[in-house]
């Protein structure tokens, strides 16, 4: 039960800061101002029931044995993912998951994996590099509303070198 509310609380902290971080993004999206867009930059992407999602901001927090990714469109939709680890690999969740994910498209209305037996998913963390901060995977989802009593299916998910913040805070 501790480790799940620690996730959870990792989980909020992305959001806010994820949120905070949308307020400032350049919409450009040229980060070597050349004019021209890198090949290689972060972000993360998927599609959300047949639609294509791309997020304007990301962000990572690390905090003991637990990590949290998320992305934010300048609109207020939301993606957000928790992981009861910090290392490469496959993360499932489920009902018994300590891993969670949570998905809002605005007003108020969430889509969570675990809330009942046909929400889960998988993320594959492929690359976690302490050393440059960054966290890179992919990512699958059928998350359910239980107040609306409908789902969503994400597929093709990826997130790509979302910059890693330590310690559950801004530095």
């Amino acid at each position: 039960m501790k480790n799940i509310l620690k996730i959870r609380s990792l989980m909020m902290a992305a959001l806010l800061i994820a949120a905070l971080a949308s307020c400032n993004k350049d919409d450009d999206d040229d980060d070597n101002g050349d004019g021209n867009n890198p090949t290689t930059q972060e972000g993360m992407e998927a599609t959300i029931n047949g639609s294509e999602w791309k997020a304007t901001s990301t962000i990572a927090v690390i905090d003991n044995d637990a990590i949290a990714i998320s992305g934010v469109k300048v609109k207020g939709e939301q993606l957000s993912f928790s992981l009861a680890g910090t290392q490469t690999g496959t993360y499932n969740f489920g009902i018994s998951s300590e891993n969670s994910a949570i998905f809002s498209p605005g007003n108020n209305v969430y889509y969570t994996a675990g809330a009942n037996a046909i929400a889960g998913g998988t993320v594959e963390v492929m690359e976690l590099n302490l050393t440059d901060s960054i966290v890179s995977g992919t990512f699958s989802f059928n998350l359910y509303n239980v107040l609306g009593n409908d789902s969503i299916i994400i597929t093709g998910g990826t997130f790509s070198k979302v910059k890693v913040n330590s310690g559950g805070g801004v530095k």
